[in-house]
Order: structure tokens, then sequence, then C-alpha cells
């Protein structure tokens, strides 16, 4: 859930969602960053698809590779449009919390 500028201080935040623009294709999306009490997002840095990992997943060889042959990043990284993949995307200055 997108929470304009705003990040309430909840012990129920799991983390922050911010919302970017792709100058590439015009497309808008949101990105989530942080810890769940279950897992962690990532996304790959090739065709720009989230990944949920699960904290109880074995960390086995090919962990953080996508199924593309991308890596999966931590989304304080930076930024990929999962529509074009495309780097160049700019942050709205859109924010909130997710739980």
């Amino acid at each position: 859930m997108i929470l304009k500028n705003n990040i309430p201080d909840s012990k129920n935040t799991l983390g922050t969602v911010r919302e970017f623009y792709c100058n590439k294709c015009g497309n808008v999306f949101h990105i989530f960053e942080g810890t769940g009490s279950l897992g962690s997002n990532y996304y790959c840095s090739l065709c720009g698809k989230n990944h949920f990992k699960r904290h109880t997943d074995p960390k086995t060889s090919g962990y953080f590779l996508c199924e593309c042959g991308g890596t999966l990043h931590n989304y304080l990284t930076f930024a990929v449009c999962p529509k074009c993949g495309s780097q160049d995307v700019t942050a709205t200055g859109i924010e909130g919390s997710w739980e």
C-alpha cells in the first residue's frame, strides 16, 4: 500500500515502498524495500522480476540468480523497470510503508 510521503512509526511496518517512473517506456512501478517476518524482497537486475525469498529457504548455489540469468539484488542497490528492464528510472518522491 502506498501512503504518500508518509512513513508511520508502527511496529507492524516491515519496510518502505517507493514509486519509480521509467524514463524509457513510461511505466510507473513500486519497489518494496525491507525484510518481513517471513523473508526478504529481491529483484532481478536483468529482467526486473520480483522475487520473495523466505528466511527458511536453503541458500544453495544459485540462490541469488534469476531464471533469466540475471542476479538478484536488494532493492536499495538500484531500481530496474519490470516492464522493459531499463535502469533509466527516476524516483517520483512518493513513498510509504508496507505491512
